[in-house]
């Protein structure tokens, strides 16, 4: 019986160490890849996605889909100094150049926040 325990923790240890480093690889991945984009338009729609574990999205001249979780206003020292989900609105314009991980929300009045991609392993 006690082997039988031994076995199972070490392979949920395994299965647990084979999730995580896959889940920081993605993480890379997608900060590589969203460097490479430029994005420019309008905020077309503002929606909480329920089949995509409610992540906020913003659909951006209404065919662009952009999550929201990962992009905030501060630094790696102080991360709650802004939030995205409360600041954009319909009719904002986003615009994010290509290299770059930070993303520009305009209003019309012409005010904006730039907001940067952050995510867990860091910047």
């Amino acid at each position: 019986m006690k082997i039988k325990n031994t076995y199972s923790i070490i392979v949920y240890l395994a299965i647990n160490i084979i999730l995580l480093t896959s889940l920081m690889s993605c993480h890379s991945y997608n900060r590589e890849r969203l460097k490479k984009e430029i994005l420019k338009g309008v905020v077309t729609d503002k929606y909480i996605d329920e089949f995509g574990h409610d992540t906020n999205m913003i659909l951006v001249d209404g065919y662009i889909k952009l999550p929201l979780t990962s992009w905030i206003k501060g630094s790696s020292n102080n991360l709650d100094t802004g939030n995205i989900w409360d600041y954009i609105e319909l009719g904002d314009s986003v615009y994010k150049a290509e290299g770059s991980l930070k993303m520009k929300v305009i209003k019309p009045s012409g005010e904006y926040q730039v907001f940067d991609y952050y995510y867990e392993d860091g910047w």
